[in-house]
């Protein structure tokens, strides 16, 4: 896992930028599944721009025309 240097948003920009929720964000880490994350403790989660973006990439469906 390569954890770069970017800078780190919390979660109700990250919830933000993906038009959710904070509660989701939060559902999903304990189920194990959404974006990566970074955990600087127990209360702090923090986000990186480039990770939601390479994650919201990663759901595109190309349709049939």
């Amino acid at each position: 896992m390569n954890c770069d240097t970017a800078p780190l948003i919390d979660e109700t920009e990250a919830a933000r930028f993906l038009n959710l929720a904070n509660g989701t964000l939060a559902n999903w880490r304990w189920k194990g599944i959404g974006p990566r994350y970074i955990r600087l403790s127990n209360n702090r989660i923090r986000y990186r721009m480039n990770d939601l973006t390479q994650w919201v990439n990663g759901r595109c469906v190309e349709t049939e025309s």
